[in-house]
């Protein structure tokens, strides 16, 4: 398990990687996940959700430094 909070060039990026079993890609877009996207993209940031680099899954969210 990782989490990561860094401070970028005006922003903020959260990262959080878990090693469990993974996802089904087809079904990212549905309920909390599509959230953390719709949210992220209402002020002005950008969520990106994929299989993790050793599998489980990870999650990324990088908003303006602005909006902390």
């Amino acid at each position: 398990m990782l989490l990561a909070l860094e401070r970028g060039h005006g922003s903020v990026v959260l990262r959080v990687v878990d090693d469990g079993q993974g996802f089904n890609p087809e079904h990212v877009e549905r309920g909390g996940l599509r959230g953390i996207r719709e949210r992220a993209l209402i002020v002005g940031g950008a969520a990106a959700i994929k299989p993790g680099p050793e599998g489980g899954v990870e999650v990324r969210l990088e908003v303006p430094s602005r909006m902390i």
